[in-house]
């Protein structure tokens, strides 16, 4: 089975760029007012200044991590990561007890490539305070990894915190496809749509599942249904070519190919090699459209 798309929620790996305003004592005003000052800059997006105002706190007092911990949001949103692990870093030391803190720096360790560092801070976070979202983001970070067991694992925890954790569902059912258990992926991509009906890919995957196991008027149901709330998804439109093809409706298969094409369908790679396609290979039709390519 090709490999379907991973939906990933929009709320994955944002770094809490609300000012922290609490933790810093009245009492040492000289560090207040560079704090709340670098507090306006990173409010402004003026996030050089803020890492100046913020630095000048810490060189009068490196107590407090919510100067660490913004100072590095700041870093984080010029792209400085290496930066922005170091403070969070820093402000761990002080506060270790704070979850949000790992999750954060998680998203620092994603970015330059240290998977395992990732995954330890989520599972850190977790220790300190369990909730779908940390399981489902940890999951995320397993399947990038290919640690695929992990990443069902921890979907399933996402999921049983969150029996509405419709990401969850959805990537758990991105990995039953792809390892052949595509009576377990179906069951989850039926959840995705029963939460939330016009969910195009939720149809085109639950239609592949289909597919692979040659239940091609169910396949073609879904992919209908899919171009019934998406005229212009150009995903289903491929995947029809493929169900078509391998029902023998050759004329109907190019059909559906030019139209996925004139969409916008672009794995010309994936057109040339796809074994669904080997009983209209040999066709003029198709031939034509490799031809073009």
């Amino acid at each position: 089975m090709r490999p379907l798309q991973k939906t990933v929620t929009a709320l994955l790996f944002i770094i809490f760029v609300s000012v922290v305003f609490a933790g810093v004592s009245t009492a040492a005003m000289g560090v207040n007012e560079w704090y709340e000052k670098g507090n306006k800059h990173f409010t402004g997006k003026e996030y050089d200044k803020a890492i100046e105002s913020y630095s000048k706190a810490i060189d009068m007092d490196k107590s407090y991590p919510a100067i660490f911990y913004n100072r590095g949001n700041a870093y984080f949103n010029l792209g400085k990561y290496q930066e922005f692990i170091k403070d969070y870093t820093r402000a761990i030391i002080l506060d270790s007890k704070n979850p949000h803190a790992y999750v954060n720096r998680a998203a620092g360790y994603r970015m330059i490539g240290e998977v395992q560092k990732a995954i330890d801070d989520y599972t850190s976070a977790i220790a300190l305070e369990e909730s779908s979202d940390n399981y489902y983001n940890r999951g995320l970070i397993h399947f990038d990894a290919a640690n695929f067991s992990e990443a069902v694992s921890d979907y399933t925890s996402a999921i049983k915190m969150d029996s509405k954790n419709i990401f969850a569902y959805n990537n758990r059912g991105i990995i039953h496809a792809m390892g052949g258990r595509f009576e377990d992926a179906a069951s989850d991509f039926t959840k995705v749509i029963e939460m939330d009906d016009k969910n195009t890919q939720a149809y085109n995957n639950r239609g592949n599942t289909y597919l692979d196991r040659g239940k091609f008027k169910d396949a073609t149901a879904d992919y209908e249904k899919a171009l019934k709330i998406d005229s212009d998804y150009e995903e289903a439109y491929y995947s029809l070519g493929r169900v078509k093809a391998m029902m023998g409706d050759t004329k109907g298969s190019c059909a559906s190919i030019e139209t996925a094409l004139e969409k916008g369908f672009d794995d010309l790679n994936k057109l040339r090699t796809d074994a669904s396609f080997d009983n209209i290979r040999d066709s003029t039709c198709f031939g034509k459209i490799l031809g073009r390519l």
